[in-house]
C-alpha cells in the first residue's frame, strides 16, 4: 500500500490482478484497502481481475459487480468437497467439561499429529494452557503472533516435537502437512465451509483420517446439523468413554508401554539397581509392584455434569426404584428420564428425585406407576446397556415426592412471622409517637 501510495510501482503494465482469501480479507477489516488497490489498477481495464472466496457473501458480490467486466462465477460444489478418506464423529460433552473431554479424547486416540481448531485466539492460548499443565505437548497458532515464531511453531510439529497444534481458522489458512491423523473442533465453526477446510487437514495423499467435533447443548447441535445438511454428510455420535473405559485404556497402554521398554533393553545402571534390591531379599514380584505404584497413574478425568441430584417431584406419593447403571457407565439423569417416558409412555412429571451414583440410580416413581415401569424397564437398554431394575429397600424417604412443597411451606410460614413482626413494630413506633405529640 504504501508502494502504490508513493508511486514507486508501476502498474501500467499490470496484466492480471489475482486476490486470495478474499472473505477473510473482509472480515479482518481490509475492506477499504482492497477497495483502494483495485481503484489503482488502469482504468482502461487491460487486465484480468480474479477472486477467489470460500464464502460468497454480499459485500464480496458488490465488489465483483464494480471492479469486475462481466464476471463469471465458478463454484466447486460442497458435496464435491467432502473427503471419503476421513471418518467424521461428534461427542455431545456437558457444558464446562470441554476442555476435560478433549483431554479424554486425546489419550483415548493418542494420535501422532493433532490439529485442534477453535474460533478465538483467546480460547486457543487458554487450550494451550489447559494441555501443557497436564503434561501434554502442544502448541499454538493465531494472528498475534509474528511471522518467525509461526515458522518455528510449523518446524515443531511437522517434526513431531509439538505433536498437538491448535490454532483460529485464519491462522490454519495455508498449513500444508500431509500426516495430521486427527482434526478436533473443540468449537463448532463459525461457517459451514470452514468445516470442509478443516477436516481436510486430514485423510490426506490417500490417508485415513478422523475429525471430531465437540457439542454442547441444543444451539451447538442444531448448528452442527446445518454443517450436515450443506456438506451432505452423516456425522456419526459417539459417547465419551466410561470410567471404566478410560482406566482399562490406561492400563493397557501402560503395560504396552513397559512390554516396549523391555524389548529396547535396560541400561546397565538399571540392571546394577535392581540387582541391589534383590541382593537385600526383596521378592521380584514386590520389587516389580512397588515400581509400578511408582510410575502408574490411572487418571479419570472428571467429564460428568456438575450437579449429583438433579430433579424434584411433582405432588405424589413415590416409591424410589433401584436402577443397575450409574456414573461408570456414563448415565446420566435425562437418559433415565428419557428411557422412562419411551417404554413405559408416561410423562416426565411421574417422574421424580434422580440421584445417579456411581454403579447404580435411585429414581423416585409416581406410586400408580410404579408396576408399569418394573415391567416395562426389566430388561430394556439406557445407552446401550441393558438394566435391571428394583424396588430399593433402603431405608426410604418418605414423601420425598412432596420434599419440594415441604420446603415451601416452611418457607412461607417463616416469611409470614417475618411480615407480622414488622407490622407489630411499625404499629407499636406509630403509637409512640401519637402519645409524644399528644404529652407536647
Amino acid at each position: 500500500m504504501d508502494h502504490l501510495r508513493r508511486r514507486t510501482l508501476k502498474l501500467s503494465d499490470i496484466r492480471m490482478v489475482i486476490l486470495d482469501e478474499a472473505d477473510e480479507m473482509l472480515n479482518m477489516g481490509f475492506k477499504e484497502d482492497i477497495e483502494e488497490i483495485l481503484s489503482l489498477m488502469p482504468s482502461e481495464r487491460s487486465y484480468q481481475t480474479i477472486l477467489f472466496s470460500a464464502t460468497w457473501p454480499s459485500e464480496i458480490m458488490r465488489i465483483a459487480k464494480e471492479f469486475q467486466n462481466d464476471p463469471v462465477t465458478v463454484e466447486i460444489k460442497s458435496a464435491q468437497r467432502t473427503i471419503d478418506t476421513v471418518e467424521q464423529l461428534y461427542y455431545e460433552v456437558p457444558r464446562g467439561k470441554k476442555a476435560n473431554a478433549l483431554r479424554v479424547l486425546l489419550n483415548h486416540y493418542d494420535p501422532e499429529l493433532c490439529m485442534i481448531f477453535a474460533n478465538t485466539k483467546k480460547m486457543v492460548d487458554e487450550l494451550q494452557g489447559e494441555l501443557n499443565k497436564h503434561d501434554i505437548k502442544a502448541c499454538a497458532l493465531h494472528g498475534d503472533m509474528k511471522q518467525e515464531f509461526r515458522s518455528r511453531v510449523m518446524e515443531q510439529f511437522r517434526s513431531g516435537s509439538m505433536p498437538i497444534l491448535i490454532a483460529t481458522d485464519v491462522a490454519a489458512r495455508g498449513i500444508d502437512v500431509d500426516d495430521v491423523d486427527l482434526v478436533i473442533n473443540f468449537d463448532i465453526p463459525q461457517d459451514n465451509e470452514y468445516y470442509i477446510h478443516r477436516i481436510g487437514r486430514t485423510g490426506r495423499a490417500g490417508k485415513k483420517g478422523l475429525a471430531i467435533t465437540l457439542i454442547s447443548g441444543g444451539r451447538q447441535r442444531n448448528e452442527l446439523k446445518n454443517i450436515m445438511r450443506y456438506t451432505k454428510t452423516n456425522i456419526k455420535h459417539h459417547a465419551l468413554p466410561t470410567s471404566a473405559q478410560m482406566q482399562a485404556h490406561n492400563r493397557k497402554a501402560y503395560i504396552e508401554g513397559v512390554k516396549l521398554a523391555c524389548d529396547e533393553g535396560v541400561t546397565d545402571e538399571s540392571m546394577e539397581i535392581a540387582n541391589e534390591l534383590l541382593a537385600e531379599g526383596i521378592a521380584v514380584e514386590n520389587i516389580i509392584s512397588a515400581l509400578i505404584s511408582m510410575t502408574y497413574k490411572n487418571e479419570i478425568i472428571d467429564i460428568e455434569e456438575e450437579e449429583h441430584v438433579k430433579r424434584y417431584a411433582a405432588d405424589f406419593e413415590a416409591v424410589t426404584l433401584k436402577f443397575s447403571i450409574g456414573k461408570q457407565d456414563g448415565v446420566k439423569t435425562g437418559n433415565i428420564v428419557a428411557a422412562i417416558s419411551e417404554e413405559c409412555g408416561i410423562s416426565s412429571k411421574a417422574i421424580g428425585r434422580i440421584d445417579v451414583r456411581s454403579n447404580f440410580s435411585l429414581v423416585d416413581v409416581d406410586a400408580a406407576k410404579v408396576d408399569l415401569v418394573l415391567s416395562n424397564m426389566q430388561r430394556a437398554h439406557i445407552r446401550g446397556m441393558e438394566v435391571n431394575v428394583e424396588i430399593d429397600h433402603a431405608p426410604k424417604r418418605k414423601n420425598a415426592g412432596k420434599e419440594k412443597n415441604t420446603r415451601n411451606k416452611m418457607k412461607n410460614e417463616k416469611n409470614r412471622k417475618r411480615r407480622d413482626e414488622r407490622k407489630k413494630r411499625n404499629t407499636t413506633g406509630r403509637e409512640g409517637k401519637r402519645k409524644k405529640v399528644k404529652k407536647g
